[in-house]
């Protein structure tokens, strides 16, 4: 807001020859112009997502191996196990609601979970593919679990899939479209994105603008 500019008063000055009184006027510094006001841009209005679909064959899910892994068995009975990622992907749900309200994201695109940590050996496998179990049992979700574990990839392994190029491929490659290199499985709602062939540079492609593309 503009300043109230206050004129001074100044006390009545004397002259020294006549002796009468003389007043002075003091003129007030004109108002400041107004500081302009920026125009906000317009947001930017990202592209609508568009569906994708996966072509490749289902594969079945070695359920012995979960067994044997002590893991979440499609199908399966109710266990502590079961319950305990239920409780874990309620509080993802809600999370990705409460974005969701406040206008964060794009209405109909996926929403992504990354599960990690600084060493090896400390469940993230594990954790990964029990939670892809526990969303795909959701009736309205699909669930892409995705290996970016280039150094050690296990996911194929731990499900009993045969893989082959995935999504280091699809970094690797700007012409390759990423939905080629994904695996169907007979759970219904769950498909694997293994990690693909390694290369030199595999930080640097994860890092690129192609990986946020991709993903």
């Amino acid at each position: 807001m503009p300043e109230k500019l206050a004129a001074a008063s100044k006390p009545r000055a004397r002259t020294l020859a006549s002796q009468r009184p003389t007043q002075t006027a003091v003129a007030a510094p004109a108002p400041a112009d107004p500081a302009p006001v920026a125009t906000p841009e317009p947001a930017s209005i990202s592209p609508e997502p568009q569906a994708v679909e996966f072509k490749s064959a289902r594969q079945a899910i070695k359920r012995d191996r979960l067994r044997e892994e002590g893991m979440i068995v499609p199908d399966g009975p109710v266990t502590g196990l079961v319950e305990e990622f239920r409780i874990v992907k309620r509080e993802i749900l809600r999370g990705m609601a409460a974005l969701a309200s406040v206008g964060m994201g794009i209405n109909g695109a996926s929403q992504r979970i990354l599960i990690s940590s600084p060493h090896s050996g400390e469940g993230k496998t594990f954790c990964a593919i029990n939670l892809a179990f526990s969303l795909a049992a959701e009736r309205d979700a699909e669930v892409v679990l995705v290996d970016a574990d280039f150094a050690r990839p296990s996911i194929l392994s731990r499900l009993g899939l045969k893989g082959g190029a995935g999504l280091m491929d699809a970094l690797a490659d700007p012409s390759a479209n990423v939905e080629d290199f994904v695996i169907g499985t007979d759970v219904e709602g769950l498909w694997v994105l293994p990690s693909g062939n390694r290369t030199n540079a595999d930080s640097e492609y994860l890092a690129s603008a192609r990986a946020a593309a991709v993903l």
